[in-house]
């Protein structure tokens, strides 16, 4: 239920490391295209981190591709155990009522 410490949530964004260097500073929408989505966590893991000093913040975003590794959906264990590759990543739903 923790959606933001527990996993890499996926962004409808496409992902271009440039990107917020030329994008407008309220509500950015992303690239029209690309080939990579950008996922976002608070683990202070690798990738574009942002780290707020003194209120216990550190954002994260990079990119990952949005099909699963086709070496990986070969591998024995995988079929074996019907393994979910994505397990770290969630999706969230929102609308406006």
């Amino acid at each position: 239920y923790d959606m933001l410490t527990d996993n890499y949530e996926w962004m409808l964004d496409w992902y271009d490391p440039e990107y917020y260097s030329k994008s407008p500073e309220k509500n950015p929408q992303g690239p029209a295209t690309g080939t990579l989505k950008v996922v976002r966590s608070s683990a202070p893991d690798d990738g574009q981190n942002m780290h707020m000093a003194g209120k216990g913040l550190t954002m994260q975003r990079h990119a990952i591709h949005p099909v699963e590794d086709p070496k990986r959906a070969k591998s024995e264990l995988v079929k074996k155990y019907n393994l979910d590759l994505n397990q770290n990543n969630s999706v969230r739903c929102a609308a406006n009522p």
